[in-house]
């Protein structure tokens, strides 16, 4: 394990076992803004930022997701929304 995934659930070896009883991981990030359309993360496998729809929710809450990112399609995705993630109002 590489010591920068050490504390990130997902990259630290944490799993999830679904309802299939099939491991898989759960990566959790903190949401790097959101806006009517939109909340964006940084994605710790390519450093790229995904974006998935926020249906116009702007309030607190952690959003379940399958993963977009094209290094490792095998993991979901806890996106933590608190009260430090930017808010882009129209």
């Amino acid at each position: 394990m590489k010591s920068r995934w050490v504390g990130i659930v997902g990259l630290d070896g944490s799993a999830h076992v679904d309802s299939n009883k099939t491991k898989r991981f759960v990566l959790e990030v903190k949401a790097a803004k959101v806006d009517i359309k939109y909340i964006e993360y940084e994605c710790q496998f390519c450093k790229g930022t995904h974006r998935h729809g926020s249906s116009g929710e702007f309030h607190n809450r952690t959003e379940h997701r399958s993963s977009h990112c094209q290094k490792n399609r095998k993991h979901k995705v806890e996106i933590i929304i608190d009260d430090a993630t930017p808010r882009v109002y129209p």
